[in-house]
């Protein structure tokens, strides 16, 4: 297929899932009730949000790069998924998170990764981490 005839089908796929308008009921996804709870307020508080994956030193290692939009001297909240069980449901478990600590970046390794440090709490590897506005 040539890349002429390939953009005007990528452009309707696009116009499908994605809302018309600022609200996410108008697209595909809000159409079929499809949203999953986890995105609501995504678009409004969180810029970007990535995970440690390696801890080397003491200092974080997380996978936001350049590409993702990150710069040194960002602060991101570091959060900690904690797992509860819950009595009479099956298969009762029930997720939430725990605001653990904040880490700067402080160096950029590449589109995928960066180096930090932690300026509160003790991060580990499986944290997620999120810039808030």
């Amino acid at each position: 297929m040539r890349k002429a005839a390939i953009y005007p089908l990528f452009g309707l796929l696009l116009s499908a899932v994605q809302p018309a308008s600022a609200d996410i009921g108008t697209g595909i996804l809000g159409r079929l009730g499809a949203q999953p709870p986890w995105t609501a307020g995504i678009a409004h508080s969180v810029i970007m949000r990535g995970q440690v994956i390696d801890i080397q030193k003491g200092e974080p290692v997380v996978c936001l790069g350049s590409a993702d939009g990150a710069k040194v001297g960002q602060i991101f909240e570091v959060y900690r998924i904690n797992r509860q069980r819950i009595e009479g449901k099956t298969p009762s478990q029930v997720y939430g998170r725990d605001l653990i600590g904040r880490i700067r970046i402080d160096h950029i390794f590449n589109n995928h990764f960066s180096h930090a440090v932690v300026t509160a709490g003790s991060p580990a590897v499986h944290d997620v981490v999120e810039l808030h506005l």
